[in-house]
């Protein structure tokens, strides 16, 4: 994505037991995660380590 210059919204979609009809469209037996604020805490930073790693390929590439 970051080497095709996008520079748009990146979301996170996580599933988990808290609403029981989704849970069981989706299989979900139990939550991935301790709470909601882990979800988005552990993601925000995956997205940021990953797009910041990208930047930093981009700019060695263009050196």
């Amino acid at each position: 994505l970051k080497s095709r210059g996008y520079d748009g919204w990146l979301t996170i979609e996580a599933f988990g037991k808290a609403i029981p009809e989704l849970a069981a469209a989706t299989r979900v037996w139990r939550d991935f995660f301790v709470s909601p604020e882990d979800v988005y805490e552990q993601g925000y930073r995956y997205i940021r380590q990953c797009w910041d790693q990208a930047q930093e390929g981009l700019a060695d590439a263009s050196a």
